[in-house]
């Protein structure tokens, strides 16, 4: 004989009370990792690779040059041949600047001829004007860095730095406008 009394039937109700949220928890959970195996399997991957701005590379052409120049000058033992480094005006480009570096011989004769062109009221000398007329000076100056050079490897070593750092910029130069 079933007998069905009220605290049998109380205590069975509680029972189903108890394991049923545990039942459909339970089976939340399995659907929930099921759909997050999915997910994963079809969320589309990017990588993002990152590079240098060109900038960067004209900062460290210009830094190895200064160290170049800068080492180079303290080894030279004549005034004339001492490199100065400076920005300039780029011709046609308003405020905009660009470095360059020159021997002190060219600046005094550049010097020289600009003081005689204002006098005599005439055109200011170029750079080529000046370059022409000291290219003795330019002979002895490149013979004479050719020895620092090779009798110092410390200095020796900035000038391939410089160089290598030169190559680097004006190949990710060509590789911008290449794109």
């Amino acid at each position: 004989m079933y007998l069905k009394s009220p605290v049998i039937k109380s205590i069975s109700t509680l029972g189903l009370f108890l394991i049923l949220p545990t039942v459909l928890f339970a089976k939340e959970t399995i659907k929930k990792e099921h759909l997050e195996t999915q997910l994963q399997e079809s969320v589309e991957q990017i990588e993002v690779v990152g590079t240098k701005p060109l900038y960067y590379y004209r900062q460290q052409m210009a830094k190895t040059e200064l160290d170049f120049y800068d080492a180079f000058n303290d080894l030279v033992e004549d005034p004339k041949f001492k490199v100065k480094c400076k920005n300039i005006p780029r011709e046609g480009a308003g405020r905009i600047t660009q470095r360059a570096c020159y021997p002190q011989y060219f600046l005094a004769r550049k010097s020289k001829l600009t003081e005689i062109a204002m006098r005599a009221r005439v055109a200011l000398p170029s750079d080529d004007d000046v370059a022409m007329q000291v290219q003795q000076e330019k002979k002895a100056s490149l013979a004479y860095a050719e020895k620092l050079i090779e009798s110092n490897p410390e200095l020796k070593q900035r000038l391939l730095d410089m160089y290598q750092a030169k190559q680097v910029y004006f190949s990710k130069q060509q590789g911008i406008k290449g794109e």
